[in-house]
């Protein structure tokens, strides 16, 4: 019985998920924005020697990284929200991102 309807929920979640692949963006952008920004935080760490400048980079970092995957995801949630009933809009992006990344 469970089997069926985990099977039945991911089958949905993909024919969502192909009505609407502008779902990508969001996580597509998490990642170059992460790779980037990881590449960036290696020279920074290589040119820094002392500890409390070391200490002020991994702390703007970590807020800086922590807004723009809050403000990702929070576009991703709403975009998946309008999936369901319609067809997402990259409007949807930017509407859900800045209305609840605060929240998120």
């Amino acid at each position: 019985m469970i089997k069926n309807n985990s099977f039945l929920f991911f089958k949905e979640s993909f024919k969502d998920f192909i009505r609407n692949p502008i779902l990508v963006l969001p996580p597509l952008i998490l990642l170059v924005f992460l790779t980037l920004f990881s590449k960036l935080s290696v020279f920074v760490n290589y040119k820094i020697t002392q500890t409390p400048a070391i200490t002020a980079w991994l702390v703007f970092f970590v807020v800086i990284s922590l807004c723009v995957m809050s403000f990702l995801f929070s576009s991703l949630i709403g975009m998946s929200k309008e999936s369901i009933g319609k067809k997402a809009a990259p409007r949807n992006f930017l509407f859900y991102g800045k209305k609840f990344w605060m929240k998120n």
